[in-house]
Order: C-alpha cells, then sequence, then structure tokens
C-alpha cells in the first residue's frame, strides 16, 4: 500500500519545472499535470486536475483514468506502487472532494489548512470562469 508521507520529488507538466520525470524507470510520452514520486520504496502519484461543469465530474474521472490506464500498469509492471489522483474542480466553483482528500492524504496536508485551500480554489475557479463569460463574444 501508498503510504502518504515522505520526501518526495515533484514533476508539473509547466514550463518552469525543473525536475524531469524519472525516464530511466519509465520512459514515457505522457505527462500527467502533477507526478509525485520517491525513491524508497518506489512510489508514483499520477495527478490530473480539471476543470470542467460539475455534471462532467464523472465522465472527466473516466477519461482521466483510461487515458493514463497503461502508463500506470507499466509502473505497477517494473515493480513500483502506483497510484492515480483525479481532482475535478466545477467551472461553478463545486470540488470533487473525493480526488481532493486523495491528493492531501498523499502529501500529508495538516487538515487546518484544508478548508482554506478549498475555499481559495473555489474563489479562483468562480473568478476564472467570470473573466471567460465576459469575454465570451470576443472570443
Amino acid at each position: 500500500m501508498l503510504q502518504p508521507n515522505g520526501d518526495f520529488q515533484v514533476y508539473a507538466d509547466l514550463a518552469e519545472c525543473s525536475v524531469d520525470f524519472p525516464v530511466d524507470v519509465i520512459p514515457t510520452t505522457q505527462w500527467p499535470d502533477l507526478v509525485l514520486w520517491r525513491e524508497n520504496p518506489y512510489s508514483f502519484f499520477l495527478v490530473e486536475l480539471t476543470i470542467c461543469h460539475e455534471s462532467n465530474f464523472e465522465g472527466s474521472s473516466k477519461r482521466k483514468s483510461a487515458r493514463y490506464a497503461d502508463l500506470v500498469d507499466s509502473i505497477k509492471k517494473k515493480g513500483y506502487l502506483c497510484r492515480q489522483i483525479n481532482i475535478n474542480i466545477g467551472s461553478r466553483g463545486f470540488i470533487d472532494v473525493h480526488g481532493l482528500n486523495q491528493f492531501f492524504r498523499v502529501i500529508a496536508f495538516p487538515a487546518k489548512r484544508q478548508q482554506q485551500v478549498m475555499c481559495d480554489i473555489v474563489r479562483t475557479v468562480i473568478e476564472y470562469s467570470f473573466r471567460i463569460w465576459l469575454k465570451r463574444n470576443k472570443l
């Protein structure tokens, strides 16, 4: 079973990210939004963040799970521990807390701060959804 604490290296699918996915372990062209891993034992957490309409949480999770199923299987076949975590945030600010709570446990995030982080996420999503709505006729 994967343990929810320890020193992780982090790969984020961002141009500024200076840590590379360990291609010596699993060469891949697939890049989840966030990958956390540690060496002892080799454990991988593949994290996908999706902003979608709340009515599409289930479909979004299924698509993301299917997209990375081969990568998860490849990692497991090498004898490593691996879990995919899908975090869905609704365009109106709703959070599918199942995935976010899994992520909080993996990184051992303090329970006292979780509510504030969720409020910050909701506020940011609503703000940017509103910005997109304001530009709807200009796109």
